[in-house]
């Protein structure tokens, strides 16, 4: 006759429970999880040491009950632990705006399973984070800051799928209370990856928004309450660039095991040999031409150093070196000199065992060098200027523009709901109706047009468009396919597997006369999205967007713009084409001769759309 169960763990019928919730039995951790869950069950009046004639629709609700506290429980740190995770999620979200997937990855696989006295746990990182992402995309008034959120690329594809579903969650409030959905869903690394993907994204899409300071507006919005109490590493201990996976706690080990055999080095020359090597990863995207060119000129900046009191190796020290930099009168030497810090200052970030001690500094140097780009100073002049632009004034423009003035007609024309495609596109027989809303010609056709001949174009103007578009989807005419996105974010639009239909701030149109602020956000959104383009950006499509920028950015401020408009003449007819598309829907105006130019009233929220831009290209890398 076979022995009773020892443990509820090995009865069929509730581990058949566990299953269809998504917990899975792991030996070595049931006597954990049953002392965790024992006492939650027993307040349900579940008895694990007793099931027999006990309801299984009594114990399958008991079990749902007790796991949401239990999850709360788990997932939600406190004090210390709480800034730990907090601390974590800041450390990732600067990795992943700066696309450096290798610390990325390395910050996020040294959490640990369980806390210890100086880490949270996963469980910690992810609660915080799904909380986090529930308080930013359910408030309303935060709903133009995070719109435009983006997951970047990561090499596991899952983990971007499951940061799009915590965003999607998250603007209903539900991102926590679905942890248990999204466990029967991905597997945890997937979730943990996901949660920091989720929080980068939203951060980034925040700060091009209010045209802030990344860093700056992640230190604020994932501030620790607690003082860090890890000790300073001395002068050149922090120079080993960590691996994926190697926790944090090996990764000190390592470097505190060897101390004494340091001791014969110059800490000076240690550090220079740890910067080459994260220079030859870093390459081709560092400051100078060659790693041997960036070299010298680190080495330059540490002789002098060096040879005066501040230590270059001392993150307090060199932000007196940034100061010193900012007043040289050699604006070459200067702006080389403060690229070079730059990229020295990524690599402590990346590699030291304190990074947020040289936080301040990157800080410092990036603020320095945001003073001299000459694009950062017109969209930040631009915007401060539309500030003084009466807001009824800057409304009726905006109101004016076909991307706003057409809503009417398109609401109207999608009616309660209109069937769409599986993959969210107009169907082909609707796509000439769409484009003619923005008055343009559009077909849908099953097959597309053969390339026809050959036509010269005058070097230097602008690529044309055809006469009608004939195309197999609605994503492949640019203008009604950046509206169409507009519209969705925007929530002027909504979508289902198969329908679209009026959403929420279609009602604003019902009465007649949106706010500055819908108007301002549908159009800027547009803006972005006809900069991005449709599909991944790849090395050709980001020069073309970064020329098409450049020279939008110079239509906004002509006499200040200098520099942005000096395009290479390969980019130039393309940008250009942009320009023109602008114009057509009314947020650019051309002259007689030719030239383009915003109107006043539209130059601030055109200077938001290239920021959208900037940072959905910087997601996407």
């Amino acid at each position: 006759m076979p022995s009773e169960p020892t443990s509820p763990f090995d009865d069929p019928e509730f581990r058949a429970q566990l299953a269809a919730m998504g917990i899975g039995h792991h030996p070595g951790m049931a006597a954990q999880l049953l002392k965790d869950m024992a006492p939650l069950l027993a307040d349900e009046g579940i008895d694990l040491d007793d099931l027999d004639g006990t309801d299984l629709d009594a114990v399958n609700a008991a079990l749902g009950r007790a796991m949401e506290r239990h999850n709360l429980m788990l997932f939600t740190p406190t004090g210390r632990h709480r800034d730990q995770a907090i601390a974590v999620l800041r450390v990732a979200t600067g990795a992943i705006a700066d696309g450096n997937i290798v610390v990325a990855e390395a910050v996020i696989g040294s959490i640990p399973s369980d806390p210890t006295d100086d880490a949270a746990s996963v469980a910690h990182v992810i609660g915080t984070a799904l909380g986090l992402l529930d308080d930013w995309h359910s408030d309303p008034a935060r709903r133009a800051q995070v719109l435009r959120t983006r997951i970047a690329k990561w090499p596991r594809g899952r983990s971007r799928k499951a940061g799009t579903d915590m965003i999607g969650l998250a603007k209903k409030g539900r991102a926590f209370a679905s942890l248990d959905s999204l466990h029967r869903t991905y597997s945890g690394l997937e979730i943990l990856e996901a949660s920091a993907l989720a929080v980068a994204g939203t951060l980034i899409a925040w700060a091009a928004h209010d045209g802030v300071d990344l860093a700056e507006l992640a230190e604020r919005m994932l501030a620790s309450d607690a003082p860090d109490a890890r000790p300073t590493p001395a002068a050149g201990s922090a120079f080993r660039r960590p691996e994926p996976g190697v926790s944090s706690r090996s990764a000190r080990g390592a470097t505190e095991g060897g101390r004494s055999a340091r001791g014969a080095y110059d800490p000076l020359a240690h550090l220079m040999t740890a910067f080459r090597d994260w220079l030859d990863v870093e390459a081709p995207d560092i400051a100078a031409p060659t790693v041997d060119d960036e070299l010298t000129m680190f080495n330059g900046l540490s002789l002098a150093a060096r040879s005066a009191e501040p230590r270059i190796d001392d993150p307090e020290d060199v932000i007196e070196i940034i100061e010193f930099l900012q007043g040289l009168d050699d604006e070459q030497m200067r702006d080389q000199s403060l690229e070079t810090l730059d990229d020295y200052l990524h690599f402590q970030l990346d590699s030291a065992i304190d990074p947020d001690a040289w936080t301040d500094a990157h800080h410092a140097v990036e603020a320095a060098l945001s003073e001299h780009d000459p694009l950062s100073v017109l969209l930040a002049n631009v915007i401060e200027e539309g500030r003084a632009i009466p807001e009824e004034d800057r409304r009726a423009r905006l109101a004016q523009t076909r991307i706003a003035s057409a809503v009417p007609a398109l609401l109207d024309w999608v009616g309660a709901s209109r069937p769409i495609t599986a993959t969210g596109n107009l169907r082909r027989a609707d796509i000439a109706g769409f484009a003619a809303l923005l008055g343009i010609r559009a077909e849908g056709v099953a097959k597309g047009p053969a390339p026809g001949p050959w036509v010269p174009h005058e070097p230097g103007a602008a690529l044309q468009e055809p006469d009608v578009f004939r195309v197999q989807q609605s994503s492949q005419v640019p203008v009604p396919a950046a509206w169409w996105s507009a519209l969705d974010l925007a929530d002027v639009l909504e979508s289902s597997r198969s329908r679209v239909h009026p959403a929420s701030a279609a009602q604003e149109w019902d009465h007649g006369e949106p706010s500055l602020e819908m108007l301002d956000m549908l159009v800027g959104i547009f803006v972005s999205e006809l900069l991005i383009g449709a599909g991944d950006i790849d090395m050709f499509s980001a020069a073309r967007t970064v020329a098409a920028i450049q020279l939008l950015a110079a239509t906004l401020e002509p006499d200040a713009a200098g520099e942005l408009s000096e395009l290479d003449d390969l980019y130039r007819p393309g940008a250009l084409r942009t320009l023109n598309r602008l114009a057509h829907v009314g947020i650019v105006e051309t002259d007689a001769a030719g030239r383009h130019a915003v109107p006043a009233e539209l130059r601030s929220t055109v200077a938001r759309g290239i920021l959208l831009a900037l940072a959905a290209m910087t997601a996407m890398e």
